[in-house]
This record gives structure tokens, C-alpha cells and sequence, in this order.
């Protein structure tokens, strides 16, 4: 039983790590946005720091298009910066 609930423990803590990790990304990309639009860093940079929440974004689409059966729609860096 003990076992049983440490491995529970363990599940929730990485579903926990893995929505902190997905925040992060967020809150890093739209600050790359807004300074983007304000002048504070290039489009490069602006891009770089936003790569890796874009590729969160669109594995994720990719799955939940495959478990319906329809075609995923794809976010680029360039359309999330407008």
C-alpha cells in the first residue's frame, strides 16, 4: 500500500514539474513578445527565447489532432511574434 501511494506521489510530482516547466515556457516567450514589440531585442532573439514554447505548442496540437483523427494545426514563430 505504501508503495502504491510513493508512486502516486511520484506521478503527481512530475505532472506538477511538467505544468511548471509549461508555464515557464509561457511566461518566457511572452516576454520575449512584448519586448519584441517594444523594441528591447530582435526578431532572432525574440525567436530563439520563443522556440522551444512553439515546439511545446505544436507537439502537443500534433497529438490531440492524432487522437481525432483530423489534420494538426501548426503555430510558427513569426505568427505567434505578430
Amino acid at each position: 500500500m505504501i508503495e502504491c501511494l510513493i508512486k502516486l506521489l511520484q506521478k503527481y510530482k512530475e505532472k506538477i514539474l511538467k505544468n511548471n516547466m509549461k508555464e515557464e515556457l509561457f511566461r518566457q516567450a511572452t516576454k520575449a513578445n512584448i519586448d519584441y514589440k517594444y523594441g528591447r531585442i530582435t526578431r532572432e532573439e525574440a525567436q530563439n527565447l520563443c522556440q522551444p514554447y512553439i515546439d511545446m505548442v505544436n507537439e502537443t496540437s500534433k497529438r490531440i489532432a492524432k487522437e481525432h483523427g483530423v489534420k494538426p494545426r501548426y503555430i510558427d514563430t513569426f505568427s505567434f511574434l505578430r
